[in-house]
């Protein structure tokens, strides 16, 4: 059972709790003013993102800079040998959903965009925020923010409004091998807000940097829907020594389902990552 209590930091108010030992504070903030703007976080118990699933399809020919994934389409780097990523940041346009064909309103297809560090490296702890995107009974298309830091759950942020379009940016640390800060900002609405956490999760070492359109789990892939292109830009991620690095060299990933290839990435002329719908 989470406990929670207000904290006085300044001028924003921390909420904070313990989840599955997971220690961590919450707190919402206009971008402009700096002025509070409340918010709260709950497990989300239907979906959740998971680590690198590795496919290789026979149908799918494979090429060296390229990997292919059973659930996740963006960029993976890593690190020079003896260095660590310690920062991730990346800012991309929230897609609209829509059913792909075979699925129905009622199958709730979902994918997340988020970044995030150590999703494909050694240790096994994963520091990510972002979004969902989801469709709804009736055809809308629900979005909500989210944190995670696995092998804890997924966690939502309520009172935190994004729509499809929206620009929305994630934005990782870590700070030590346990613990970390995690920022999602919404340029759009104006609002950001940020979530530290200490212990309970994974070991974490800054091995990878990833920057993701994810198809989310529940026991199993959830559908995955039909998105318009997305892409992501202002894209750095910083190492321990204060050096920083973008997508040049990273690896790109493909997302296979049903040996076709569903999800595709690429970086463009001006060095964003260009995620498009196969």
């Amino acid at each position: 059972m989470m406990k929670f209590l207000t904290l006085s930091s300044g001028l924003l108010s921390l909420t904070a709790g313990v989840l599955a030992d997971i220690n961590y504070q919450i707190k919402g903030y206009n971008i402009h003013t700096g002025q509070e703007h409340p918010v709260s976080t709950h497990p989300i118990t239907n979906i959740s993102s998971s680590s690198f699933v590795a496919s290789k399809s026979a149908s799918v020919q494979a090429r060296a800079d390229i990997s292919y994934s059973g659930n996740w389409c963006g960029a993976s780097q890593n690190p020079p040998s003896g260095s660590s990523f310690t920062n991730v940041f990346g800012i991309w346009n929230v897609v609209s959903v829509s059913p792909r064909s075979g699925q129905a309103d009622s199958d709730h297809p979902v994918l997340c965009q988020w970044v995030g560090i150590d999703g494909t490296g050694a240790c096994d702890g994963l520091l990510q925020c972002g979004q969902f995107s989801q469709i709804n009974d009736d055809g809308s298309q629900s979005n909500f923010a989210f944190w995670e830091y696995i092998p804890g759950p997924a966690m939502s942020i309520d009172n935190f409004p994004i729509n499809a379009g929206d620009n929305v940016a994630g934005n990782v640390t870590v700070t030590s091998s346990t613990s970390g800060i995690m920022e999602v900002i919404n340029y759009t609405t104006g609002l950001g807000v940020i979530v530290t956490v200490s212990g309970g999760g994974g070991t974490l070492c800054g091995q990878s940097a990833e920057w993701i359109l994810e198809d989310p789990s529940s026991n199993g892939l959830l559908p995955f829907p039909n998105y318009n292109t997305a892409t992501y830009f202002a894209a750095s991620a910083t190492m321990n020594n204060g050096a920083s690095v973008g997508f040049d060299g990273s690896t790109d990933i493909y997302l296979v389902s049903n040996n076709s290839i569903v999800c595709q990435a690429a970086e463009d002329s001006n060095g964003n990552l260009v995620v498009t719908n196969d």
